[in-house]
């Protein structure tokens, strides 16, 4: 008996594409900015001030063909080895401050790359999926802390200090994967592929008001006279003004609490004797004190005392009842 045997033999060919779950190609880019950082009014220098602006990064990362993470290790730093702000009208006028990472003011944020203070950068991680097609971000905000010392002799006006590409950067790392968790790069500057630097600029300012005070205005005596009064007495007193540096400010004295007919009047108590008198700018007593034009004194604050000579004459003849005699004159301070 003859036969025959056919035997059919299937080949399947198998092809299998294996993923990386590390290292994947992709481009990653990284941005930030930072909102103004402003002190507002300083009203007392003598104790220090805090202010905060917010910083925000942003970094995106191109799309990959299959869904992807990213993570980006990051250094933000904010150079300037001298951190003053510039007094816009006085010329060497300036106000210290500092910058710190911290709420508690300990940690001074500084940068890796730029002057002083140096290797006090703040460093941020971030870690988000990259979608197919789309690609993926991630962003973050910190706080900027800042601090104005006490300055007891620091100038009124505006101060403003900015920060330029110049002073600042963001520098990275970053590491992509397919199909699991990204490695973290181990620096800013290594273990991952490196970016392409950035900066950003943000401004420092505050303000600090005009201001006075009148620190003493000591009595103006006459003394005593026997009988009329047939030849002038004269006397002098002065008022301290302490003004801050800067500060415009104008001294006026009023008519006091008698005045009548163009003549400053002292009182003997309630009743209807006076004695006439009269208040002078200079020493020869031709500028009569007043609260307008060439009766009143003006000058700039320099933060120290400021004494105004006040200079007093009852003029002759006077015959008046024997007794004391007052008045009571207003010092004003306007600036």
């Amino acid at each position: 008996m003859n036969g025959s045997l056919v035997v059919r033999m299937a080949f399947v060919m198998f092809t299998a594409w294996a993923w990386s779950t590390q290292s994947a190609w992709a481009v990653t880019t990284c941005s930030a900015t930072v909102t103004t950082l402003d002190f507002g009014s300083v009203g007392d220098v003598t104790q220090s001030t805090q202010g905060a602006a917010t910083l925000t990064v942003t970094c995106n990362t191109t799309a990959l063909s299959l869904l992807a993470n990213t993570k980006v290790r990051m250094c933000i730093n904010i150079g300037k080895a001298v951190r003053d702000m510039p007094n816009a009208a006085i010329a060497g006028a300036a106000l210290s401050y500092q910058l710190y990472k911290d709420a508690s003011r300990t940690l001074i944020w500084g940068s890796s790359t730029t002057a002083a203070p140096a290797n006090q950068p703040l460093i941020i991680d971030l870690d988000y999926p990259v979608l197919v097609l789309v690609g993926g971000s991630g962003a973050v905000t910190r706080t900027l802390y800042g601090q104005i010392p006490a300055q007891a002799n620091a100038a009124a006006g505006n101060y403003l200090h900015s920060y330029s590409a110049a002073d600042t950067s963001v520098v990275f790392q970053s590491n992509s994967s397919l199909l699991g968790p990204a490695s973290p790069p181990a620096t800013c500057t290594s273990g991952g592929e490196a970016g392409t630097p950035t900066n950003f600029s943000f401004d420092v300012k505050a303000n600090i008001p005009p201001s006075c005070d009148v620190l003493s205005a000591s009595n103006l005596q006459f003394g005593s006279n026997a009988g009329a009064i047939t030849a002038p007495l004269d006397n002098a007193s002065s008022v301290a003004l302490t003004c801050r540096r800067g500060t415009a400010w104008t001294l006026g004295l009023d008519d006091g609490q008698n005045f009548s007919g163009g003549t400053r009047r002292m009182r003997k108590g309630t009743s209807t004797d006076f004695v006439a008198y009269q208040l002078y700018r200079d020493s020869g007593r031709t500028t009569p004190w007043s609260t307008t034009g060439a009766g009143v004194a003006t000058g700039t604050g320099t933060g120290t005392s400021m004494p105004q000579a006040v200079y007093g004459r009852v003029p002759a003849p006077q015959n008046v009842p024997a007794g004391e005699y007052l008045d009571v004159v207003t010092v004003t301070v306007t600036y």
